[in-house]
């Protein structure tokens, strides 16, 4: 969809919305490269998805906002380190956004993670069982597990 825009945005906001659409951009180009080397789901020293929630629970980051807060800003200085470790200079990291990028980040997570929750909660996720397929009914079509069969 696409986002209309005030035709006379200032510099500042011109630029604000340039940031934010490069932040998104990155984010999605690292998920994307991530998923395309892991395409079974879990990434490389990516622990199991039931650990990965176990987690996402027990840290409280499920319903506690500052413990989101921290963990968002514990992984800003994990990037901004990281970063410096292999030499950008702290003038480069500054323009990154490090701190946007890790919030995006972690909004998608958290999406993923509320999904899987809620998905374990409601009894549809993975875990579940598929329904046993019925033999057909005589004229080709499969009947359901729902299906009336017809008497003689």
């Amino acid at each position: 969809m696409a986002k209309y825009q005030k035709k006379n945005l200032s510099w500042s906001e011109e630029t604000e919305d340039s940031i934010d659409s490069v932040v998104k951009s990155v984010a999605d180009d690292v998920e994307f490269i991530i998923d395309s080397f892991m395409p079974d789901g879990r990434r490389f020293r990516e622990e199991a998805m039931s650990e990965q929630l176990k987690k996402y629970v027990e840290e409280g980051l499920h319903d506690n906002p500052a413990a989101a807060a921290n963990w968002i800003r514990t992984r800003v200085v994990q990037l901004t380190q990281e970063l410096q470790k292999y030499g950008v200079p702290p003038e480069m990291v500054a323009q990154v956004h490090p701190y946007d990028i890790v919030q995006t980040a972690a909004f998608k997570f958290s999406a993923k993670m509320e999904k899987l929750l809620r998905e374990r909660d409601e009894g549809i996720g993975a875990a579940v069982a598929p329904p046993i397929p019925m033999n057909p009914n005589g004229d080709g079509n499969w009947l359901s597990a729902m299906a009336q069969i017809p008497q003689a």
